[in-house]
């Protein structure tokens, strides 16, 4: 039953702000996360694809990431690199 659940959460269509950085589901936020996951506290705005939530600092979006377990991305950097400044 576990595995279903958590089928379910990675299948989940994420918000239309997320969508508009090219990200579609949980797994597309999770992979996005882990690219920019060496440059990720040096940034100043982030965003939870999952939440639809914004941070302002590095630690509140440490926070929620450590505790909600959820890949919070670093703004700066949330669009992705096949994506022109344009769109």
């Amino acid at each position: 039953m576990v595995d279903k659940a958590r089928a379910r959460r990675v299948d989940l269509i994420l918000p239309a702000r997320a969508q508009t950085m090219g990200l579609r589901t949980a797994t597309d936020a999770k992979v996005a996360f882990i690219r920019q996951s060496s440059h990720w506290w040096n940034g100043t705005n982030y965003y939870c694809p999952l939440c639809d939530q914004e941070f302002h600092g590095s630690d509140c979006a440490a926070h929620h990431l450590v505790t909600n377990q959820h890949p919070v991305l670093r703004w700066e950097l949330a669009v992705l690199p096949d994506r022109g400044v344009d769109g």
